[in-house]
């Protein structure tokens, strides 16, 4: 506090007078001469004070005291986190049962927050720039409000670096100058839980006769193991595709057949963990529509014969009916007649012309998506996907 000088020739000095009331003021402090200020301490912050001054002099004669003033005092001095556990730096714990932060001075308890950052670096070097807020549950104070601890759940991470910004404030608000930052890291866990199959998922797409069969593992899994443990009756030419926890086996599969899927102990996890229990299930595959594999003479051919066949081979046996509806040959815009011979299983049509083509003709021909499967117990059985359609060229005559 700091007043102006009295005037008087044989001032001696001046009495400081305060109290917690205004009319309750008691003498504190005297200032001999020629100071004008005087520092009262050991009081309390947030705390209202009142206070006044009068001069004396040499004689011991008191001038009337000045009016009351009064101040509330406020911390303004940062606190500062002096200590942890674990400590800044340690490296390679293991369990870590309580987090406990100690600071200079009593803290606001409402106050505390933390953020975290999660890392592979080194504690001293790693990085925290985007701290995750983090709940270590309910806070437990103590010494004071100048120590706090934390029992952290499953939020610590077994192989990682664990980065804490601390913030907080003292109970006359002032914020740590800085967030507290300690940075700790912990020895991997051993994983010993076996993997289990989450879910399995298959599709069978009749028109292209392939589909697919996947596993989806609860953790991540070692890829050759899976493989060579997985079996399919009847056996299925598998190519892997692998997403995440996922395994997925595509191939061809055959029409209204039951696969049985097997997976067996050998499948582990990328620990080495194995399947507790084989994994075992069975899927049945759809009617598949009917699919032309193969065309003699094949598309695009020439130097034929002018009275050769044409063979069409179907993945399974075909309605006679509708495949003679359903195919024509051409020379040009003319239509070429023939007849269709089918061998036992009707999976094979060969059509003979009715005359030869000629020499250095170009034959076209299609079938049409009326060609239908033979279904047994329905009137009509699926159509072929798509039209399918070729050329050819005869021999041409060279010389005679």
């Amino acid at each position: 506090m700091e007043w102006n000088p009295s005037p008087e020739p044989d001032l001696a000095g001046y009495t400081v007078y305060v109290g917690t009331a205004a009319d309750a003021l008691l003498p504190t402090l005297f200032v001999e001469k020629p100071a004008v200020l005087a520092k009262v301490a050991g009081l309390d912050n947030g705390k209202p004070y009142f206070y006044a001054v009068d001069a004396q002099d040499a004689s011991g004669n008191r001038s009337a005291p000045s009016a009351v003033a009064s101040v509330t005092p406020k911390d303004m001095v940062a606190p500062a986190l002096v200590s942890s556990e674990p400590a800044d730096g340690a490296q390679d714990l293991g369990l870590v049962p309580a987090l406990r932060f100690t600071f200079s001075e009593p803290m606001d308890p409402g106050s505390v927050e933390i953020g975290l950052c999660v890392s592979t670096d080194p504690p001293a070097s790693a990085a925290c720039t985007a701290p995750t807020p983090v709940n270590f549950g309910t806070p437990a104070w103590g010494q004071g409000d100048t120590q706090v601890q934390f029992t952290p759940s499953d939020q610590l991470q077994g192989g990682k670096t664990h980065v804490l910004l601390v913030s907080a404030k003292d109970k006359g608000g002032n914020p740590l100058a800085s967030p507290g930052r300690v940075a700790f890291s912990l020895r991997a866990t051993p994983d010993t839980t076996p993997p289990a199959v989450a879910s399995r998922s298959t599709d069978a797409n009749p028109q292209t006769h392939r589909g697919f069969v996947q596993l989806d593992f609860s953790e991540a899994m070692d890829q050759q193991s899976v493989q060579a443990a997985f079996l399919s009756q009847p056996a299925l030419a598998c190519a892997w595709v692998w997403t995440a926890n996922s395994a997925r086996c595509n191939a061809a599969l055959q029409q209204l057949t039951t696969y049985t899927i097997t997976l067996g102990t050998g499948a582990k996890d990328t620990a080495g963990n194995a399947l507790a229990a084989a994994y075992q299930f069975s899927f049945t595959t759809p009617n598949f529509n009917p699919r032309l594999l193969s065309v003699s003479p094949r598309d695009g051919a020439f130097n034929v014969s002018p009275s050769s066949p044409i063979t069409f081979t179907f993945s399974e046996a075909m309605n006679a009916t509708s495949v003679a509806g359903a195919l024509e040959v051409r020379i040009g815009s003319t239509a070429v007649g023939g007849s269709l011979e089918w061998n036992a299983e009707g999976t094979v049509v060969r059509f003979r012309p009715n005359v030869a083509y000629g020499y250095g003709r170009t034959v076209t021909w299609r079938i049409t998506t009326a060609a239908r499967e033979l279904s047994a117990g329905r009137t009509l059985g699926l159509p072929l996907p798509a039209e399918v359609s070729g050329s050819f060229t005869t021999q041409l005559v060279i010389g005679r």
